[in-house]
């Protein structure tokens, strides 16, 4: 079982396409050399201790598609600068300790197809407006997350993409339904779409 940091010898890898180390008790945070590997495509490091802030060298990579950072004890606020990935399609920061707003910039991130901010209960704010211009989400889960107030903006509520992600079989909207979130007329807790 590997434990401890992340080493910085990790730029010497200029080749990597895709890190994973799941479940392996990284600690500390992720050194900066990370942003040296520019053709990477995938990062996936949830169930760690990893911490501090969401690490601004990832926001600097291009090539990244595919971000899974969840139940880590990252902290501070959610990243706003990753507006300028047109190919980010997975960002899975669930299980942290993120505190400040969803930021509206996230509706900007135009081939975001999975969104999962669940259980992030240092939330605060309303759900933005802006998520429901992202034609391709298939996936948000902002369950947990008992700070946020305010109507979802019904084009969220009945999200109907036709071009689910491969391999998740359906399309979920999921959050705590409260009367003060939801208004109404929106079926929207747990609700799935299959196609």
């Amino acid at each position: 079982m590997m434990n401890g940091s992340l080493p910085s010898e990790i730029a010497l890898a200029t080749n990597l396409d895709w890190l994973s180390l799941t479940n392996v008790s990284l600690t500390g945070s992720l050194p900066s050399e990370i942003g040296l590997l520019s053709v990477m495509r995938g990062i996936r490091l949830p169930r760690n201790k990893l911490s501090g802030p969401f690490p601004k060298e990832l926001q600097e990579l291009t090539a990244l598609r595919w971000i899974f950072l969840d139940d880590n004890n990252f902290s501070g606020s959610l990243p706003t600068s990753l507006q300028s990935r047109a190919t980010l399609e997975i960002l899975q920061l669930g299980g942290n300790r993120f505190s400040g707003q969803i930021p509206s910039e996230y509706g900007s991130m135009t081939a975001l197809q999975i969104l999962n901010l669940t259980n992030l209960p240092l939330l605060t704010g309303t759900i933005p407006s802006e998520l429901s211009s992202l034609s391709d989400l298939a996936h948000l889960d902002l369950s947990g997350n008992d700070g946020l107030l305010g109507t979802l903006a019904i084009d969220l509520c009945y999200m109907q993409n036709s071009s689910c992600v491969r391999g998740w079989g359906s399309c979920v909207l999921n959050f705590e339904c409260t009367d003060q979130l939801c208004g109404c007329d929106c079926p929207c807790s747990n609700q799935t779409v299959y196609h």
